[in-house]
């Protein structure tokens, strides 16, 4: 049989198993099924063992399980244990023999890039040393993206308060939250479109942001791989470029861990930092390059400051925009995949922290979520009732202030929330908690649909004018 026989053959082959290979392919495409038949392929494993080694809720897991039992990737030896079937473990062995072939040749094109730019990158800072001359400071806030950036406009001078910039940006109008899960990330795991969206609103203040985007999580994978050390040795080249460039500090995402920080400086391959760490007690030490923690991908921003900067603090058209586009992210954004946004996340939420079983890390995920929404519901209604006393004797002033007075009620819901959970990392969960605090997210979206009508409102005879 010649080449073109054999490769006819095995497209035939692989049509016909169609049916067959894609079912599988989807069984253990998520990285939950993934991680539950490496735990069950030589051993029965309990269901409460998996949901303790995976750190999830019982619903999730029984829907995890309930996917590879139906691709008879594993089995039932007793009830409430399950293992791996023969198909399973062949299933596994050909991941892995692939891994094994791809690695290898990854590797090997790694280390002839390194060898490649070596002299490069020892060149370009191994041995650098450069602070800026007016370090920022991370401002106090729950959302590090407002944090890091009203620290650096308030080392050049800014008067902008945390209310004002969280309002103008539009982040205090997003709400979101994982489905599923209690987790940390719902603040964060933000679409595209919404974080271009408020980085040109910090634009318009008078600065030029220099963006560097390396959409893939560092580390890809739990060990650093040579082609991770290529990526962070880039964006340190690229951070010592805009110190020298701008002489302005850079925020970036994942200093040390999947929130944005500031660096002032780098001391050899040391970033040195300001963080949310100094708020609660920590030493802001000094980040080795390589030890970014950033789920998403590599991301800096560097700040420019133009000669307007400063010179007018409100601007109508600032005032209008945030408020358009608060609706926008509000009401007609759709949310990242695995996540709920918008007025119906509190319901999602609800859900999640009656129904789901809970370990004491999810304590974390549900405490810092809360916290976030409680300052972003409190200084948006207080920046909507700023604005209404700068327009006051416009017919869009009552409608801000109305709205701004059903913000102020969703944000002592949440603050009631946020005394039933504060703040930790770790935590438990009694019964009677989470009914009270299930009961106090269902009870929000009332409020918040009353304000969104006033601000329509306000926008409407704002237009008028």
């Amino acid at each position: 049989m010649d080449s073109c026989d054999a490769l006819g053959e095995m497209q035939k082959r692989l049509f016909d198993g169609e049916e067959f290979i894609i079912p599988l392919s989807k069984a253990i495409s998520h990285p939950f099924r993934y991680k539950i038949m490496i735990f069950l392929y030589s051993k029965a494993r309990s269901f409460q063992y998996l949901e303790q080694k995976l750190i999830i809720g019982r619903t999730a897991l029984s829907n995890h399980l309930k996917h590879l039992l139906d691709a008879k990737l594993i089995r039932k030896p007793e009830r409430g244990h399950y293992i791996s079937t023969e198909n399973g473990k062949l299933f596994l062995k050909i991941f892995l023999d692939y891994y094994n072939k791809i690695k290898v040749k990854e590797l090997n094109k790694a280390r002839e890039i390194q060898q490649l730019y070596k002299p490069k990158y020892q060149k370009a800072g191994e041995f650098f040393s450069f602070h800026v001359s007016n370090p920022a400071i991370y401002h106090q806030s729950w959302l590090s993206f407002l944090g890091a950036f009203l620290g650096v406009l308030k080392s050049h001078n800014g008067k902008w308060e945390l209310y004002e910039l969280g309002g103008m940006t539009g982040y205090f109008f997003i709400t979101n939250v994982a489905n599923n899960l209690l987790c940390p990330s719902g603040p964060t795991a933000l679409s595209k479109y919404i974080w271009e969206s408020m980085n040109k609103q910090v634009e318009s203040l008078g600065i030029h942001i220099q963006h560097y985007l390396d959409l893939v999580s560092y580390p890809s994978n739990e060990q650093l791989s040579p082609k991770d050390h290529l990526r962070a040795l880039k964006f340190k080249n690229w951070v010592i470029d805009q110190l020298k460039t701008t002489k302005n500090p850079i925020i970036a995402w994942g200093i040390p861990i999947p929130e944005f920080g500031i660096i002032n400086g780098i001391q050899n391959n040391q970033y040195i930092c300001s963080t949310f760490r100094h708020l609660i007690n920590m030493e802001d030490d000094p980040v080795f390059f390589e030890h970014l923690q950033a789920p998403g991908g590599l991301w800096g921003y560097s700040l420019e400051i133009q000669e307007h900067f400063g010179q007018e603090k409100y601007k109508e058209e600032w005032d209008l925009s945030s408020l358009k586009l608060g609706l926008k992210f509000n009401t007609e954004t759709p949310a990242t995949e695995g996540y709920t946004n918008g007025i119906q996340a509190y319901s999602e939420w609800a859900q999640n922290l009656e129904s789901l079983s809970h370990t004491e890390s999810d304590y974390h995920g549900n405490s810092y979520v809360g916290a976030c929404l409680c300052e972003q519901k409190a200084g948006l209604s207080k920046y909507l009732q700023s604005m209404s006393d700068r327009y006051s004797g416009k017919p869009q002033a009552e409608y801000l202030h109305l709205a701004a007075k059903e913000y102020q009620q969703v944000a002592d819901i949440l603050q009631k929330f946020t005394q039933i959970f504060p703040f930790s990392l770790r935590g438990s969960f009694s019964n009677s908690d989470r009914k009270k605090g299930s009961g106090l997210l269902r009870s929000i979206p009332p409020f918040e649909e009353e304000a969104l009508k006033y601000l329509r409102n306000a926008i409407k005879f704002w237009n008028l004018e």
